[in-house]
């Protein structure tokens, strides 16, 4: 199960990254192993909550009379209608 906690952080941060913001600091606790940021991402984002998911089903009734509507568990493909 994936855990996601807000965190304090860490100081200096500021100084690495200049311009960037920390006010929204969270760290998240994956079950099992992750080796790479891009599987870390997809176990991230594999479940979105609820909200977006109704976000997503507004969005896809207000675009499909132009033919870019998405269906449940379609991926987006720029360029491509249908």
């Amino acid at each position: 199960m994936t855990r996601v906690h807000a965190v304090e952080p860490p100081a200096g941060i500021g100084e690495r990254l200049p311009g960037a913001q920390f006010v929204d600091s969270y760290r998240v606790t994956l079950a099992g192993a992750c080796p790479d940021a891009l599987d870390a991402a997809r176990s991230i984002l594999a479940e979105p909550p609820a909200w977006v998911d109704g976000l997503m089903a507004l969005r896809n009734l207000i675009v499909a009379p132009f033919g870019n509507d998405l269906k449940p568990g379609g991926r987006a493909q720029p360029g491509r209608r249908g």
